[in-house]
């Protein structure tokens, strides 16, 4: 029975805080709330379209969509137990709330894009699609969740504008010499620059993303070197004075200053302050004086050692800044080429533009007013997202309208994200929305777990947490001391084993005892009547879900990891995406391999063992074949003709998704591999998904599936699979199963240096160590806050990862100190008894399985004809190779024979070539490249020569050097090497064609970059 309040008692505006423990029925009560602001004849404003459900995950929103429509269905048939529970939240007889819920079900199906149940970003998104053309953007923009790759694509284009010189050039040039002199005695030398720049800058975005201000620029590097100069010269003042004093130096202390003398500052000043100068003060009186003098330069010096730190830990960071400033330019082209949007450009464009003023404007354009919000897992919240929902809100409780706000500090394990739970306790204190004070009705009954199950978790956070010491945290976020009750049905039942395993000098044994563990529990479990899909083991990390699939895998036993739901971990995606590679790359040898060894080419031809493939590709090896596939269709040409002729054909120019599935036909997979048939649908559902975005290359989609992000290729699993669930804690989050193993072990929790702060000014990023607080009293306190929210973090992921089972939970702990979390909180005890046979939950019945059909005859499509695309660049080239074509030999000074071959050109061309004159000549100069245009005694040149092939076929040679013995082969490019394996293919085939042409002679080839100005020879 639902605790809400009959809607003839509500009261509006109102908000309602629901603080819910795990297994309270969040989700529930949310429903409940949803259906009876639908079915209610007194509640304003509460139409479909009025109503908006807020979740975090879209897995969330579908599974309260889920809820809403199967309960408003079953009171639509007259189920009695529901339409009784309604009958307690709407003032409506029996059959009225039948009728009224058979016409909601009716109007959802009918206008589904009203039911306004959504993830925050997409609510969110809406707004901004809504508020488009105030806010500069288009309406039909394409929303994008990482960054990652436009600051790729923004950086890649950013140098390739790069020239010696440029105002770019000489910043980049800055930014190093910045980045090189912050990072003094932190590491070795940067060997990449630009590696670091690019990591540094996605980091910084992603955290700025969070931020309605923008970041704060500063000057310190300046300051930085003025003070390493004074401290040097103050140790070096100071340390003779040490060595004549008479004194008792401290021996930490004389070699500090000894370090700092031979000028290293940073790794002194960033140690800690120094805790003692002299072992004792001399009782001679004449020791004052020499003490005074001696304070009169160390007092100084520590307060720059002090100014030292605060300088650095404010202005590390500013480099990237800079270089987040200055390719935001380019971030912003990019996305206006592609028409996209990042949900962190969303959420700080409403954050700058949403106020009282603009909210009935808003709600305008999205054609109905939100009069009420109902919010899932609150504390998950970020305050970028709070700050754009704040005015929303205050505009529906200005109207008649109510907040409803269910969340749990305790279950706050997502803020890596942005997520602050401290702003669902800022409003169960009342600290929002003075006008509607909030009613705080808290949900106390554990529906989820058994009792005994109930009362570990209670000792977990209230005995052995305070016993601990770790009581404050526990208090912050509200662990300590909770309680919850259980249903009747549950009381005296349930199980709970903990094992403490002390990790020895060997610390594979400890693992091996938590294997050993964690597959005996396994075995125990289902020979009491309990499926491997009762089953769910949780640890916190992936290496460590990746770690127990190994013992899973090697004893035998189905399970389900992020890993295996995954397809690009399966064997069959993993070869028919080094296929597409090598129709993307023919030179790319290790695919085309990778491939023909595989179990796709054995289903298909068996007559092509392993042995075989291993054969040829040894006798290739052997011989230094130069090209793998052309030696393959040399020696098997009736399977290449079958396989891959037309394949090779087609790939370039037929779309992406007819590429793949001419793959799928011309194998047969659907057919060859049906054991596969999950994952071959669901990689083409990514390559369905990739072209939505407006993407149709192969190569990017290449690139897209190296991407980590997993979510995109994993596939959707029934609750019912008969597999253990390995996951992290993080992916558990909200689930529940009848079984749960934790697997935990004592980990030193991760460490960034990064803090931001929001001050008035805007963003700051600051550098906080471990030690810097004992020179700075401020910097002290960041990095303790920090240090606190990290243990509020991992005390929350424990108590998330004890709350997910219904009936059993094991857990075991590999720890080296008792006193370090997670093994200080955990009682080495049993809790019940395990359950003599297992209690069998009832699942609703599956839908019956319908075979679906494919198709797998291929579609005889000719292929498009090359066309030649980027024309202003396809035209800057063939002035460039006009030009060059022009200068037959240079034996005197470059800009002569630069002008010589302007001269020689059609008027047309002159002063298009005049505008590439500097850089053709700056090419020139270049040592392998100028080689080529020596004059040489018996050496002949021919530019632009046209050569036949054995086919009849006429190409194009840029130029040709013919000398005695050697004939050299040069082709010159423009622009960016992105393609040069296609080039070297191009050149080869070249050469190839010389070499029957000239038989006695030496054949070579040579690629000249004219902007990257280098010369590459091919072999």
């Amino acid at each position: 029975m639902s605790f809400l309040p009959n809607d003839t008692t509500l009261q509006f505006p109102h908000v309602f805080v629901i603080p819910a423990s795990a297994g309270s029925g969040k989700t529930y009560t949310l429903a409940h709330r949803y259906v009876q602001f639908l079915l209610s004849g007194t509640i304003p404003s509460a139409g479909l379209r009025n109503i908006l459900a807020i979740t975090f995950t879209k897995l969330a929103a579908k599974e309260m969509k889920e809820r809403i429509i199967a309960l408003l269905k079953k009171a639509a048939l007259g189920e009695s137990g529901t339409v009784q529970e309604l009958q307690s939240l709407v003032d409506l007889p029996k059959e009225e709330i039948i009728r009224r819920s058979e016409h909601l079900v009716q109007q959802i199906l009918r206008h589904y894009s009203d039911f306004n149940v959504r993830t925050i970003d997409s609510f969110l998104t809406t707004v901004f699609k809504a508020s488009a053309m105030e806010l500069g953007v288009q309406p039909n923009v394409e929303l994008q969740f990482d960054h990652d790759a436009i600051i790729g694509q923004a950086f890649r284009q950013y140098s390739q504008n790069l020239r010696e010189g440029s105002d770019e050039a000489r910043f980049i040039d800055d930014l190093v010499r910045l980045i090189e002199s912050n990072d003094t005695g932190t590491g070795g030398y940067l060997w990449n620059p630009f590696t670091k720049i690019v990591r540094e800058v996605r980091q910084l975005q992603r955290q700025f993303g969070r931020y309605a201000q923008e970041p704060v620029s500063l000057e310190g590097s300046g300051r930085l070197q003025e003070l390493e100069t004074r401290i040097r010269e103050q140790a070096r003042t100071l340390r003779p004075m040490l060595e004549a004093s008479s004194l008792l130096i401290n021996a930490h202390f004389s070699k500090e200053v000894e370090r700092l003398a031979a000028g290293d500052v940073f790794a002194v000043a960033t140690k800690g302050k120094t805790k003692k100068y002299f072992n004792k003060f001399s009782d001679d009186a004449g020791a004052a004086p020499e003490l005074q003098k001696l304070f009169a330069v160390i007092r100084p010096m520590e307060r720059d050692l002090a100014e030292y730190v605060t300088v650095y830990a404010h202005t590390y960071y500013q480099p990237f800044v800079q270089a987040v400033k200055l390719i935001g330019r380019t971030i912003r082209e990019v996305k206006l080429l592609e028409g996209t949007v990042v949900i962190d450009d969303v959420n700080r464009s409403l954050a700058n533009y949403l106020s009282d003023d603009v909210v009935p404007e808003v709600y305008l354009k999205l054609g109905e007013r939100i009069a009420h919000f109902m919010i899932d897992e609150f504390q998950d919240t970020s305050p970028i997202q709070w700050k754009n929902l704040t005015p929303l809100i205050e505009e529906a409780l200005a109207k008649t309208g109510s907040l409803f706000a269910v969340g749990d500090t305790k279950q706050s394990i997502y803020g890596f994200r942005g997520a602050d739970w401290h702003i669902f306790r800022d409003l169960i204190d009342g600290r929002y929305f003075p006008s509607a004070p909030a009613a705080v009705l808290p949900l106390t009954t554990n529906y989820r777990s058994a009792q005994a199950l109930v009362d570990f978790v209670k000792d977990v956070f209230s005995v052995n947490i305070a016993a601990a010491g770790f009581e404050e945290y526990a208090k912050a976020s509200g662990l300590y001391n909770f309680a919850q009750e259980v249903p009747p049905a549950e009381q005296g039942k349930g199980y709970v084993d903990v094992q403490l395993i002390q990790k020895s000098e060997e610390e594979e044994e400890g693992s091996d005892l938590q294997r050993d563990y964690v597959l005996g529990t396994i075995r125990d479990c289902c020979a009491r009547g309990y499926s491997y899909g009762d089953i769910a083991i949780l640890t916190p990390a992936n290496a460590d879900v990746v770690e127990i699939s190994s013992w899973l895998n090697n004893a035998r036993i189905p399970f389900l990891s992020l890993s295996t739901l995954d397809i690009r971990k399966r064997t069959v995606i993993g070869e028919v995406i080094a296929l597409l590679r090598f129709l993307d790359s023919p030179v790319d040898e290790l695919s085309f391999m990778t491939f023909l060894s595989g179990s796709i080419m054995a289903k298909n031809a068996p007559v092509l063992t392993r042995d075989h493939i291993r054969e040829f590709a040894a006798e290739c090896r052997t011989a230094r074949t130069r090209s793998l596939y052309r030696a393959f269709r040399d020696r098997y040409p009736e399977e290449w003709e079958r396989y891959f002729d037309r394949l090779f054909s087609l790939a370039g120019y037929m779309p992406l998704y007819d590429i793949v599935s001419e793959v799928y036909k011309t194998f047969r997979l659907f057919e060859r591999c049906a054991e596969e048939e999950s994952a071959l649908v669901k990689l083409l559902e990514c390559v369905k998904q990739f072209e939505q975005q407006g993407n149709n290359s192969l190569k990017d989609f290449l690139v897209f599936s190296s991407d980590e992000g997993a979510d995109a290729w994993s596939i959707d699993v029934p609750s019912s699979v008969h597999a253990v669930r390995v996951m992290t804690v993080h992916k558990a989050k909200g689930l529940g199963f009848p079984v749960v193993i934790v697997s935990l072990r004592e980990k030193r929790p991760p460490h960034s240096a990064m803090v931001m702060k929001e001050t008035e000014q805007g963003v700051a990023v600051l550098r906080v160590g471990r030690t810097y607080g004992e020179r700075n009293e401020t910097l002290g306190s960041i990095y303790e806050e920090k240090q606190r929210e990290q243990v509020i973090d991992e005390l929350n992921k424990i108590y998330v990862a004890l709350t997910r089972a219904r009936k059993e939970m094991y857990v075991s702990v590999i720890y080296k100190k008792q006193e370090n979390l997670p093994a200080a909180i955990l009682p080495a005890r049993r809790y019940g008894s395990p359950y003599a046979a297992a209690e069998k939950e009832r699942r609703p019945a599956g839908l019956p399985l319908v075979r679906p059909l494919y198709r797998t005859e291929p579609v005889t499509v000719p292929a498009a004809k090359h066309q030649r695309i980027g024309v202003a660049e396809t035209h800057r080239g063939d002035v460039v190779h006009e030009l060059l074509s022009h200068i037959t030999f240079i034996g005197g000074p470059l800009n002569e024979a630069v002008q010589a071959a302007i001269a020689a050109l059609p008027v047309r061309l002159a002063d298009e070539t005049a505008a590439e004159s500097a850089a053709v000549q700056d090419f020139l100069a270049v040592p392998e490249v100028l080689i080529h245009f020596e004059r040489k005694e018996g050496r002949r040149v021919l530019c632009e020569q046209d050569i036949a092939a054995k086919s009849g076929r006429l190409f194009r040679m840029d130029r040709v050097i013919i000398d005695p013995d050697t004939v050299t082969v040069v082709d010159f490019k423009t622009g960016s090497d992105e393609h040069h394996s296609e080039y070297e293919e191009q050149v080869r085939n070249y050469m190839a064609m010389l070499q029957e042409i000239y038989p006695g002679r030496n054949v070579q080839g040579a690629l000249l970059y004219v902007d990257l100005k280098k010369g590459v020879p091919v072999r």
